[in-house]
């Protein structure tokens, strides 16, 4: 049996939950891959909208974690500003995406992304300023 993973940790902070086995969503359910679909889940900051059609559910949101989510958009803007990898489009997206999504009650950082392919966990990590060195 594979063991889990830990989750992946971007250069912004940025994390999330990426796992691949015979017992996870994931092309082809086996322990030794290679993989061309992954589980992916409960990221720390709003994923992308090519995400969305992957959402399992996605959670009414309390009052701390609205804060909680305002605070990492703040660390991924200042994150984005200071090294010079501000995406002027997709930043705007993002940031209204989020508020939209907060306004309705929604919180997709609280579910699973069952069979994402592996290419929107790549462009989630090239946004968040790559994958943190351990």
């Amino acid at each position: 049996m594979k063991p889990i993973e830990p989750s992946l940790v971007c250069k912004d902070g940025a994390t999330v939950s990426v796992q691949a086995s015979q017992y996870h969503y994931s092309t082809p359910r086996n322990d030794r891959g290679p993989y061309s679909h992954v589980e992916a889940g409960f990221p720390s900051v709003i994923p992308p909208d090519s995400w969305s059609e992957y959402a399992e559910n996605w959670h009414s949101l309390t009052t701390r974690q609205l804060a909680k989510d305002i605070l990492g958009d703040i660390n991924m803007a200042w994150y984005s500003f200071k090294y010079r990898k501000f995406k002027w489009n997709f930043s705007t997206k993002h940031w209204l995406r989020s508020a939209l999504l907060r306004l309705r009650g929604l919180k997709p950082t609280d579910t699973i992304y069952p069979w994402l392919p592996i290419e929107l966990v790549d462009e989630f990590i090239e946004v968040h300023g790559g994958k943190k060195s351990s």
